[in-house]
Order: C-alpha cells, then structure tokens, then sequence
C-alpha cells in the first residue's frame, strides 16, 4: 500500500499519522510505533479490510471510553491509507511492560519473568483479571476468544487485554459476533460448534474468567486436565465437553482425578471451592449462571485478607485455614520450584553460640543411682496391734496347753499312779491340750500385703534402668551436637554448592537454552492446545522438562506423542553452544540460597527446641528418678512391716 510505503497513514478526521518502527507482526498485521505520541500504537492490516470488519472497528471506536482504554489496547481510531480512502488499520494505546498470563501463572516462567511473584500476587492479578471483565461486560462488550494469549499483566498486577478486534461488539442494533476461539478455554456448551453462528454472552466469558483464575490458583493446572480413571485417552477438549472438572471433589464419580503434586481445593477456602464447582458445572452448562466478575473480585478479596506466612519459607503464602503449607509439600514432592524470592536479606538474629552455652549450662542428671534397698531403710517397725493380739492370744492358748499337761503329770506322781496309767493319762492330757491350746495362724493378709510389696519392689527395678537412666540425655545431647556441627558448616557447604555450579555450567547453560524453548510454542506433530495443557499440568512446559521417563506418567501421552516431542527436544539441544564466558547464573545462586536459608532456618529451630527439649529430658530423668525411689521405698516398707506384723502374730 502506498500509505506503507511513505510510512504515512490518515485518521477519518483527516489527521495524518507517521509510522514508526515495526513492534511485531501476526497473521492479520503488523504493529507500528507512533513516533509522534510514544502511548499509541498503528495496526496495520497485511489485506484489505472486509466492509464488515471495517463496521465491526467503526462501531468499536464509537464506544471507546475512558475506561475501555485503561484496561485494554482498545481502538481509539481508524487508519485510512488516504485522507479518504480505504480503511487499512487501527490506533490504540500501546501496553508495554506487560506478559501474556501464561507467562505468571505457569511455575517455570513465572521464576524467569516474575521472580518476585508469590501467591499473594497471583491472587491480586486474578482480582484484577475478574475487574477488567467485569469493566467490559458493563460496557456490553463480551471478549468471547478468552485464552492465555489474549490476557497480558504487569509487573504491578495490573491486566490488559489485547486482540480485542476479535471481540463481540453489539450496539446500536449491530451484532458483530467473534467466530474464533481456543479450544481449551472454551466452555462445554460451545466444544465443536461453528462460532461464527454463536451470539455468545458474559455468561460464556465468564467460563474463561473461572479457568483463568483457576491457572493462577493453582499454579497453571488446567481445571479438566487430569488424571482420566477410564480407559482410553481423555482429551482436555472432551474433558471439557463432558464437564470432567478433574479437582471436583465429586471428580471420582466421573473418572477423574487431579495431576500429581497439585493444589486442590481443599488448599482454598470453601467460599472460592464453591465458585470453582459452580463454574465449572453441568448445570452452568446446561444454561445456569456461572459466577460473575463481581463475585470472583469479592471472593479473592477476602482471600487476600486471610493468609498466613509459611514459616520455613518466607516466599509461602496460603489460606490461613490450613494447618500446614501446601506450597512446601508440594515443592518436596515434586521437585519443582514454585516461589522464588530474588536479594531477600536473613534477618535472623539467632547467635549460635549463645544458644550452645545455654545448651551446655543445662546439668547433666548424671549416672544412674542405685536404686534404694532394705540395708537403706532405717525406720524401726512395730507390729500393729492386730497382730500383737493375736499373738499374745495363741501364746496364752499354748501356756494353758502346757499347764494342763504338766498338772496330769504331777498329780500322777503325786497320787503314786501305776506307771502305765500315768502314761495314758499324760498322753490324753497332751492331745486334749493341743486341741485347747492350738490357735492356727491367721497372717494370710500379711502374706498378701508381703507378696503385693514383693512384686512393686520388682516392678520399680524394671524400670530403673529405663527411666532412671540419663541415656535419653546423652542422645539429645549428641543430636544438638550434630545440629550445631551442621550450623556451623553452612558457610562452607554454600561454597562447595558455588563451586558445584561453576562446574555445572555447562550443563546449567543447556538447560536455561531448553527452557526458553516453550512447547506451547513449537509447531509439534500431533500435540496442539489440549495436549499441550495436559504436559503443562504434569509441569511439562519447556524442552528441559522432557524426558522418556516423565512422559510415561502422563495420561494421553503415548509412545508416538512422547517420539515427536523428544525429538523436538534433540533438535533444540542440538542448537546449543556453551559460552565459557558467562558466569553462574543468579537465579540459580538465588535458588541454592533460597535452599541454604531454608536448611539454616531448620537447624536454628532445631537447635532453640533442642534446648528446651534437653531441659525437659532432664527434669522427666530427675522426677522420674525421685519418683521410683519413693515408690521403690513405698515397696520396701510395706514388705518389711508385713514380716514385722507375721512374725508378730
């Protein structure tokens, strides 16, 4: 075109427009600077413009407001080639320092090009996702193409939308639909239908609102990407379709289950879990409202408001309703880091050697004493009463015996009785004598009471050696030492780690090269959009994440997928060069710092608990040892005051 070729475009009003630099270039155009205002850019279409595509940008410039431009690179006015000629493009305002959603809400880039992001950030720019919709369904505009690619936010949280030419604009009477859609983001009730046809609704928007919220949540996990329990593959697409939300807590019931090492909803509060079941429901499918703009603004506000700080790691943030961090389980289990904080100063003030004084300043309890034994019992025993009495009783019983026999035997002698006679009469006096005079002994209670202090007695000594003991000390005491000795090392362990990377930097240089090659990306045979979701969701993003291995664990990936996509990956890697020239990378130094904080933290912890740990295992070895003496004493003096009270009676 001519006006290209001078670089000279023309406003309907009759105003001239000087192209500048080209800023990018797609399939319908090109973008241009606008030398003479830095905040507005040209599209420049590559074919002549349709006269209804021309109606639909005429209309759009008609309804443009204040607001429509804050939130997106809405039309702000047309591009003529002549002063009155043929439509050939458009003005709007120029988004720069912004990323594609995908770009925060995916793990692996969100480290690359928002280091500093954390949950909270996630949360504010899923807020202010819900306002921009909501800004545009009060304009009565509907975005209808919602994807990852159509979405961009700011380093401040602050969303944008872009392509909106492809939006549905109805005003005036006009109706101008959008026929083009992601098959991933577009709700169940529109999956294989001509969307040329469809007059769609904030109602379908707002199924893209809920996924897109849903990636920023749960970090870039699509909601109908899981794991299909059936046999045979599941699409994301039939998925979708079929309304298979794979986080439901219904999901079982249709064959479903979230990727590993996911968030889930239980990691949310109920109120946001709600509006995720609803959204993505059959009954919204079947014509239901879904949740609107208004209620996700209001829902991730008081999110925001109730979150706690993970105390191992300060980069984690999660609903305060939990009990544990799901980010730090979740980092564990799979390896994958999800926050990352760049140049945060260790604010500790823990002094480890004020705190292993401490440690030392806590008193041994010292060998096991022996335990008390009779020779150690001083007290003086009385027999009680009770048996004193009946003592005394049998003892005058046997007297009276002993009398009755020795009268016999006297007035025998005494009379003159004849030998024999006397014989019988003394043994009959012995036998009525034993039966007047026996009284059995009744000690079976003191027996008892002998045998019951006896067997404490045994008891006490079982425990002594355990208990008593200051073994529990000494193994406390060896663990602090292995904790302070791993302390004290941590300024060495961080330079051989240095060192490890600096060999490593090769192999670290191959897999930031892999890396920045996105799958989404690639022109792969058979993995388009759903597919690519699927990977994502097993964080499966990059070339580096691709391995045989890895590739088996995912449902709907099989042999011949897996082959293209490594084969992929080997022609990327055949593409790289190491540059001996660049040092270790900071983000990875960051990372292992990130680790070394961590493993510092733990130990402190575990050095300050150790402390009262060790003076609590002191004071149980030094009650306890108090306590069983006084029982073993208990024992004792209950056996010998039974012997005592025996022998008494």
């Amino acid at each position: 075109m001519a006006s290209l070729a001078s670089n000279i475009a023309y406003t309907p009003q009759g105003q001239t427009v000087r192209l500048g630099k080209e800023l990018g270039r797609g399939g319908e155009g090109a973008v241009f600077e606008v030398p003479d205002n830095p905040e507005l850019v040209a599209k420049i279409y590559h074919k002549p413009v349709e006269a209804a595509r021309a109606d639909k940008l005429r209309k759009m410039v008609s309804i443009a407001t204040n607001e429509l431009t804050r939130y997106a690179a809405w039309p702000s006015n047309l591009l003529l080639d002549s002063s009155h000629g043929s439509l050939i493009g458009l003005v709007m305002r120029r988004v720069t320092g912004y990323k594609q959603i995908h770009e925060l809400y995916t793990p692996k880039s969100r480290l690359q090009q928002f280091p500093n992001a954390t949950w909270p950030f996630l949360i504010h720019s899923a807020t202010n996702t819900a306002r921009t919709f909501a800004a545009f369904h009060t304009h009565g505009v509907v975005i209808a193409d919602v994807n990852q690619g159509n979405v961009l936010v700011g380093r401040d949280a602050i969303v944008a939308l872009i392509d909106c030419d492809s939006f549905q604009i109805c005003a005036n009477g006009s109706q101008f639909v959008c026929d083009v859609g992601v098959s991933t983001f577009t709700p169940p009730e529109l999956q294989d239908r001509d969307l040329s046809s469809v007059l769609r609704s904030p109602n379908h928007d707002n199924f893209g609102l809920a996924l897109l919220i849903f990636h920023l949540l749960f970090m870039g996990r699509h909601p109908f990407a899981g794991r299909y329990l059936g046999s045979g593959e599941m699409s994301v697409e039939r998925s979708i379709k079929e309304c298979r939300f794979a986080f439901s807590r219904r999901a079982s019931a249709r064959q479903m289950a979230p990727p590993p090492n996911s968030p889930t909803l239980d990691d949310v509060p109920g109120s946001l879990a709600a509006l995720f079941e609803k959204a993505f429901s059959a009954e919204c499918a079947a014509g239901g409202a879904r949740p609107t703009a208004a209620e996700w603004i209001m829902t991730l506000q008081e999110l925001s408001r109730n979150l706690s700080t993970c105390n191992r790691v300060s980069a984690h943030q999660y609903f305060r309703g939990l009990s544990h961090c799901p980010w730090c389980s979740i980092e564990n289990s799979s390896g994958v880091l999800l926050f990352l904080q760049i140049g945060r100063a260790c604010t500790s003030t823990f002094d480890v050697n004020v705190v292993w004084s401490q440690i030392l300043s806590v008193q041994a309890p010292g060998p096991v004493p022996a335990l008390l034994t009779r020779s150690d019992i001083r007290q003086q025993f009385v027999a009680s009463p009770e048996a004193v009495a009946a003592g005394l009783k049998r003892r005058r019983r046997r007297l009276l015996g002993i009398g009755i026999v020795a009268l016999v035997v006297i007035f025998c002698f005494a009379v003159g009785i004849d030998i024999a006679v006397a014989f019988w009469m003394t043994v009959g006096a012995v036998i009525i004598a034993g039966k007047f005079g026996y009284i059995p002994r009744n000690d079976a209670t003191y027996k008892a009471a002998c045998d019951a202090g006896t067997r404490k007695y045994s008891a006490v000594q079982q425990q002594w050696a355990t208990r008593a003991g200051d073994a529990t000390f000494t193994t406390k005491i060896r663990e602090l030492e292995s904790l302070k000795k791993n302390y004290m090392q941590l300024p060495q362990l961080r330079i051989e780690r240095l060192q490890e990377l600096e060999r490593n930097r090769r192999n670290t240089q191959l897999m930031q090269f892999l890396d920045r090659h996105y799958i989404r990306d690639a022109h792969i045979s058979g993995i388009g959009p759903g597919r690519t979701v699927l990977l994502s969701s097993w964080n499966i993003d990059t070339a580096a994440d691709l391995s045989w291995q890895r590739l088996q664990s995912v449902n709907g990936i099989g042999p011949k997928y897996a082959t293209n996509l490594m084969l992929w990956r080997q022609k990327i890697e055949n593409r790289f060069v190491f540059d001996s020239r660049l040092g270790v990378d900071p983000i990875e130094i960051a990372k292992m710092d990130r680790e070394l904080t961590q493993r510092r933290t733990e130990l402190e912890r575990g050095l300050l608990s150790g402390l009262t740990d060790l003076q609590r295992v002191r004071q149980q070895i030094v009650s306890a040892r108090a306590a069983l003496q006084r029982e073993a004493e208990g024992a004792l003096l209950e056996v010998m005051q039974a012997q005592v009270n025996i022998a008494a009676s």
